[in-house]
């Protein structure tokens, strides 16, 4: 499909569609589908992939110091962190991979609306990409809140830094339910019945 070219009505009948948003390029030819997986290896995979090589192991780090902390003990850490200073690092690396790995994806969200029209994006489509946009955003926001709380806290609070993730538990439900409930309501006005209703 060329920069100027846009799916036809014809085009997105045929498109498989997953609650409600087609699906597009699920059917490709043999020559984009190996265009594509260049471009991946090309350009994603000096992103997003190279963050989730760096990201692995501070993940698996936090999360091992995480179970010794909570049960004193009794499951040892591979990881030892000896300093405050370790402490720190540990959540700089995780905090920052965490939120480059967020911020990519944001980048992929935010390119696919600004070629929204030229992909024929339609209402429910585009409310749902703006969803996925959006929470992107809160993961990369909080991540970097965690990594500036890792080096500016005191010594004695500097945990808060690794605690603060727990707001996910709060922020992201709360989001997702609102997003739901704003999606139904636009389901509910796009339908044909509801349309007709309103136009008489």
């Amino acid at each position: 499909m060329s920069e100027i070219d846009t799916y036809d009505e014809s085009q997105l009948a045929e498109f498989p569609t997953k609650k409600g948003f087609r699906q597009r390029g699920m059917e490709m030819t043999r020559l984009e589908t190996f265009t594509d997986a260049a471009f991946a290896f090309a350009v994603i995979s000096l992103t997003l992939i190279f963050v989730v090589l760096i990201y692995v192991y501070p993940l698996k780090a936090t999360y091992s110091g995480a179970l010794e902390f909570f049960s004193n003990g009794y499951l040892e850490s591979f990881f030892g962190l000896s300093t405050f200073d370790d402490v720190r690092t540990l959540f700089f690396v995780f905090g920052t991979g965490y939120a480059a790995l967020s911020a990519t994806i944001v980048l992929l969200y935010r390119h696919a609306l600004s070629v929204a029209d030229r992909l024929s994006l339609n209402e429910l489509e585009r409310f749902d990409s703006t969803t996925e946009f959006s929470f992107w955003n809160i993961n990369a926001v909080v991540a970097i809140i965690s990594v500036v709380l890792s080096q500016t806290l005191p010594d004695r609070l500097v945990f808060i830094s690794g605690m603060f993730y727990s707001v996910f538990g709060i922020v992201l439900p709360w989001y997702r339910i609102r997003r739901s409930r704003l999606r139904k309501a636009l389901v509910v006005d796009s339908t044909p019945s509801a349309t007709g209703e309103q136009s008489s």
